[in-house]
């Protein structure tokens, strides 16, 4: 029995040679760590041959929960409602499970391509770069968010801020959990099991390298996308088999504007026009007054 939806493929199993017990059935999932379900601890997950397999036959109930939420999920929010005309801003989202590197290049095109596959981010015509610390670079300096520098607020694609700006972006906690995905979808949470909300970051809570991707130690930091403290992008350093699977990414944007809408531009255009032609008038009407005054 196969459960599916765009983004995840579920397995129900059970035993050959007699029907469906609920007692001994358990579900296969081909979707990375990142993708898991909610509500599962870590005695009711098992890797088996690359895939996850749930203990408990309960969470068919939430599979079948999870990928419909998943597939109605609406488009990602790209202009923030509470900035005006004018206004400079930055979008931020979590990538789904990703292999890990330590270049931070192909990082940043791995975020670029996740953003890439959606149609609204493509129109916005922007870069995109990791929020994460290589062995060359710190998360602040690549995603150009350092202190230093006053920079913008950073939104999520629901529209929520996360951040006032670069400095509140590091001063060891944000405004919201970076819990969306690339399509503005809400990440799944897993009371019981932090590790399932893991992100690889490298990065101390002020954006400077930590435990950095590609270490020759190979502890690396991770964050957690269901927090909001600097455990967001500094949860634990380890090297044991949960961080050896695919982990998501923090992908900030660069900076945006808010562009009038073409209404109001045209607004806009037909006041300037009308003022022009009453100065016009208005000139005219005094240039002749003048002349039938000499005459």
């Amino acid at each position: 029995m196969s459960i599916a939806s765009p983004q995840c493929r579920f397995r129900l199993a059970f035993p050959c040679g007699g029907s469906l017990n609920p007692s001994t059935a358990s579900v296969e999932s081909s979707c990375p760590p990142s993708q898991a379900l909610a509500g599962l601890r870590p005695p009711e997950l098992h890797r088996v041959n690359g895939f996850f397999w749930l203990a408990r036959p309960t969470a068919l109930s939430v599979i079948v929960s999870y990928c419909a939420t998943m597939a109605a999920s609406s488009a990602p929010i790209t202009v923030p409602p509470d900035l005006h005309p004018g206004d400079k801003y930055r979008l931020a989202f979590t990538t789904r499970g990703s292999l890990l590197s330590s270049d931070s290049d192909r990082l940043n095109t791995l975020v670029t391509d996740t953003a890439n596959s959606v149609p609204e981010l493509v129109a916005l015509g922007t870069t995109w770069k990791v929020i994460a610390s290589a062995l060359t670079v710190d998360a602040r300096t690549n995603a150009d968010t350092n202190p230093s520098s006053t920079g913008f607020p950073v939104y999520r694609l629901d529209g929520t801020r996360i951040a006032n700006n670069n400095a509140d972006l590091w001063d060891g906690s944000i405004i919201a959990p970076l819990n969306l995905d690339e399509r503005g979808r809400l990440l799944p949470y897993f009371p019981g099991a932090p590790f399932l909300s893991f992100v690889w970051t490298g990065t101390n809570p002020d954006g400077t390298g930590g435990a950095v991707l590609g270490n020759s130690d190979g502890r690396y930091f991770v964050g957690n996308w269901d927090l909001t403290s600097d455990l967001w992008i500094s949860s634990a350093s380890d090297n044991s088999a949960y961080f050896a699977q695919p982990l998501p990414f923090y992908a900030m944007s660069g900076v945006l504007a808010v562009v009038p809408e073409p209404t109001s531009l045209a607004l806009a255009a037909f006041s300037l026009v009308g003022l022009a032609v009453w100065r016009w008038r208005n000139l005219a009407t005094q240039a002749s007054f003048t002349a039938r005054a000499c005459a």
